[in-house]
C-alpha cells in the first residue's frame, strides 16, 4: 500500500494537523498513514494518538505508529517505510524535511505563518523542490494527491530526490558559510561603532 507518514513529534499532532492528515487519507482511501515519535515507547502515548485519528475519521487499521529505534542510521531506514511525508502545521519540521529528502521521501508543506509555519517550505524550496508547498490547505491536499497518484516510491526515484537535493542551495555548505560570515561581520562592525 502507498504510505503517508510524519516523523515529527508527536507534540506537533495539533488538532488542525490531525484534521489535515485526515482530510488526506479521505482523499487517498487505499493509503497509509506512518507516524514515528520518541513519545511512542510509551503504549498511553500510542493509545492518545489512536484515539485522536479516529475521532478525527480515521480507521485505525490505516493508522500505523512506529517506535522509537536506536541509532541515527536505523532511524533513517525507517524512511523506506514511508512514499511521502506530510508536515505539520502550524508548526513544521526542519530537521525531519531535511532527513525525509536526504532518504528520497517527498515532503508536503504549507507555506504557513512566521518561522516555525515556513520551516518546512523553506527547506522545499532551498532545496529545488517548491512545487511541493503549498499555499492553502486545499493545495496541501491537492499535492498530496498528485503524489500519491504516482504510487509507491522506487530507489530509482528516492535516489534521484537525493541527487537534486545534493546540488541545491540547501546542501551547499561553502555557500551558507559565507553567508553566516557577512551576517557575523555585519554584527561586529555594529558593536564596533558603539
Amino acid at each position: 500500500r502507498f504510505r503517508f507518514g510524519s516523523f515529527n513529534h508527536a507534540r506537533k499532532l495539533t488538532q488542525a494537523t490531525i484534521d489535515l492528515f485526515c482530510q488526506v487519507m479521505a482523499d487517498n482511501p487505499e493509503a497509509e498513514l506512518v507516524l514515528k515519535s520518541i513519545s511512542f515507547c510509551e503504549a498511553a502515548e500510542q493509545q492518545r494518538i489512536r484515539q485522536r485519528f479516529e475521532k478525527s475519521g480515521l480507521r485505525s487499521e490505516r493508522l500505523i505508529l512506529l517506535n522509537w529505534v536506536e541509532n541515527g542510521l536505523n532511524h533513517l531506514q525507517r524512511y523506506s517505510e514511508v512514499d511521502v511525508a506530510l508536515d505539520p502545521i502550524p508548526y513544521g519540521g526542519a530537521t525531519t524535511t531535511a532527513e525525509a529528502l536526504w532518504m528520497g521521501v517527498p515532503v508536503v508543506a504549507l507555506a504557513g505563518k512566521g518561522m516555525v509555519g515556513r520551516l518546512a517550505a523553506s527547506l522545499l524550496i532551498h532545496g529545488n523542490q517548491a512545487n511541493w508547498v503549498g499555499r492553502s490547505l486545499d493545495e496541501y491536499i491537492d499535492i498530496a494527491r498528485s503524489l500519491a497518484k504516482e504510487g509507491p516510491r522506487e530507489a530509482k526515484k528516492r535516489l534521484g530526490l537525493r541527487r537534486s537535493v545534493e546540488s541545491s542551495a540547501l546542501a551547499d555548505g561553502l555557500r551558507l558559510s559565507r553567508e553566516l560570515e557577512k551576517h557575523y561581520w555585519k554584527l561586529r562592525q555594529s558593536i564596533s561603532n558603539y
